[in-house]
Formats: C-alpha cells, sequence, structure tokens
C-alpha cells in the first residue's frame, strides 16, 4: 500500500513540475515548485563543495541523515572492525560515532572516503530483546513504534506552522527525501518479537498504517507549494495523516497487549 502511495505521489510531482503549479504571485514569498523536482541527489549536487566535514562524533550514527547522506563513500567501523553499513543486523541497533577521519570541519568533498569508528551498540537491537519474556518484549516493541508514530505527527505539526511561508521550504525537502527513507523503527520493533511471539498481521498492519501516514505526510509538502496553502487540499492532508497515525498507534497498543 505504502508502495503505491509513494509511486502515485512521485507522479503528482512530475506533474506538478510540468504544469508550473505552486509558483509565486503577488507580493506574498512563497517556496518556488521547482523544489518538487528535487531529489536527494539534486539537494546534494546543489550543495557548495568542498564544505567542512560535519561534528559526527558523540551522536547516533545515521547513514541517512542529513550530516552523512551526500556522501558516497562511507565505511562505519564497528569495534570488532567489521563494517556496519555491509550489516543488514546493525539496522536493529543504535551506534554512537567514537571518532572520524577525515576529523570535524576538514574540507571533504562528497567523494572523500568517509571512516566512522562506533562505539558498542545499545541494548536496543535483537541480543537484549531475545532475553525479555513475551509480554515486555511486546510492550518494548510496542512503544518504538508509538514513538515513531508521534515522530511523525510532531514533523507534521511544523510543516503546519511553517506552510504558506518561506520556513516551509527547508521542512518541505525534509518531508521528501528523509522520511520515506528512513523507517528503522519496523525492524527495532519485530527484532523484540520472536517467531513465538511476533503478532505478525498487527505488525503488518502497523507498518501499512504507519505508511500511509508518511505518505500523507509527503502529499502534505506537495499540496503545501500551492500560493494558496495552507487550503483545503493541505488540510485534508493533514487529517488524512493524523488518521492514519491514529490507527498505526492502536495496531501498536494491540501488539502490547496481544496474547
Amino acid at each position: 500500500m505504502k508502495r503505491a502511495l509513494t509511486a502515485a505521489t512521485v507522479l503528482l510531482l512530475a506533474s506538478l513540475t510540468a504544469c508550473g503549479a505552486g509558483s509565486p504571485t503577488g507580493g506574498t514569498d512563497k517556496p518556488s515548485a521547482s523544489y518538487a523536482t528535487d531529489s536527494l541527489e539534486a539537494l546534494c549536487r546543489a550543495q557548495h563543495w568542498p564544505q567542512p566535514m560535519p561534528e559526527t562524533v558523540g551522536k547516533t550514527f545515521d547513514p541517512l541523515g542529513k550530516d552523512l547522506q551526500c556522501f558516497d563513500h562511507i565505511k562505519a567501523l564497528a569495534p570488532d572492525g567489521h563494517d556496519v553499513m555491509n550489516d543488514s543486523a546493525a539496522d536493529t541497533q543504535t551506534w554512537t560515532v567514537a571518532s572520524s577521519q577525515p576529523r570535524n570541519g576538514a574540507q571533504v568533498r562528497r567523494t572523500t572516503p568517509i571512516t566512522l569508528e562506533l562505539r558498542e551498540p545499545t541494548a536496543t537491537g535483537t541480543p537484549a530483546a531475545g532475553k525479555l519474556p513475551t509480554a515486555q518484549a511486546r510492550k518494548k516493541a510496542a512503544a518504538i513504534l508509538e514513538k515513531e508514530d508521534q515522530d511523525f505527527r510532531d514533523f507534521l505539526a511544523k510543516g503546519q506552522d511553517v506552510v504558506g511561508t518561506l520556513d516551509f521550504t527547508p521542512w518541505y525537502k525534509q518531508a521528501i527525501v528523509g522520511l520515506d527513507m528512513k523507517q528503522t523503527a519496523f525492524n527495532k520493533a519485530e527484532a523484540y518479537l520472536s517467531d513465538g511471539n511476533e503478532p505478525t498481521s498487527l505488525l503488518e498492519k502497523w507498518r501499512d498504517d504507519n505508511g500511509d501516514g508518511n505518505a500523507a505526510i509527503t502529499q502534505f509538502a506537495v499540496d503545501g507549494l500551492s500560493p494558496d496553502a495552507p487550503d483545503e487540499k493541505t488540510r485534508k492532508d493533514a487529517s488524512d495523516a493524523l488518521g492514519a497515525l491514529a490507527k498505526a498507534d492502536e495496531d501498536a497498543e494491540g501488539i502490547a497487549g496481544s496474547g
């Protein structure tokens, strides 16, 4: 369901660009609809290079976050020396950057090799999860999913605050290239659940409902480019997003209470 909605959004982006929708008119500054053609590649290419290496030490390692998403060659070395960029199981753990090469502030290009040394992951992944009793594991998993729902609501609220202003542009960019690329909550929650205690149907339903909320937020971002925004379209998009996220919360509550 989510993939179909995302595809529809891509088609809508193309039609907006072809029609020139969302161009500013009158005396009020509005973000241009040209941003509707932006991709992560385009946004990264438009930055000034070289630029200072961002501060990553002490932060959570996030290769899709704004600090690292534009770099082409990243190695992220766990304490045992393996590169977590090539380890799908690493997505279920939270890693913190211990050191970086080049160092913070050094001039780097997109193609500069970046090597990050990581600290031992926090106990949020599979090893710790497997030691929890079933009821506790389900509650932990549900808490992760509900936090993701709330993060989406908080993000939407920021967009509602700035739609119709120049501050909408950076929010729009994050909505288009950020949310849909980074949904680690499902994997983290699933790591707490084993074959014997996993409420599969509820977990999949949460992913669908949360994905619908994600897609509605993306639609809000696209419709927010209109010179008439905020308008009926953006209000409907926001309502659709909140409705989907409320359903996702119910799914998470079902996971916590399922027996």
